[in-house]
């Protein structure tokens, strides 16, 4: 009976240890960060398409509003050429942002868009930050 006993104690103890020195760790995705500006006319909208490596978050900020005023910022997925927003904030003023989760490595797209307050034009800059 102590031979079992032992025994087992041996099996059970080689058992953690294989467990413990396996690398099952899986590291943190890399952050990206782009950056683009442009021109934001009276009842338009402009994108840009940008790919993450993986699942986490994104993040668009107005980094940049010029004269400073209410835009709309979102994010979403290409359809062809057109950005169809399924995450938005229609009220960004500068340095407010957006944020999307995403479970997988895909092309996405930013979208800075008239909330229909605008009177004139706006230059602007956005950060997109991603997997």
């Amino acid at each position: 009976m102590n031979r079992v006993v032992a025994l087992s104690s041996v099996v059970l103890c080689l058992l953690f240890l294989a467990n413990a020195c396996s690398d099952s760790s899986t590291s943190p995705t890399s952050i990206t960060t782009e950056t683009f500006t442009g021109t934001l006319a009276q009842g338009s909208q402009n994108s840009y398409s940008f790919t993450t490596a993986g699942s986490g978050t994104v993040t668009v900020t107005a980094t940049s509003l010029s004269p400073q005023l209410t835009v709309g910022l979102g994010i979403g997925t290409l359809n062809g050429s057109t950005c169809t927003a399924t995450t938005q904030n229609a009220a960004t003023q500068q340095a407010g942002t957006v944020t999307m989760s995403v479970s997988s490595a895909s092309t996405y797209c930013a979208v800075v868009y008239d909330p229909g307050s605008l009177s004139g034009s706006v230059a602007y800059t956005i950060t997109v930050a991603h997997p």
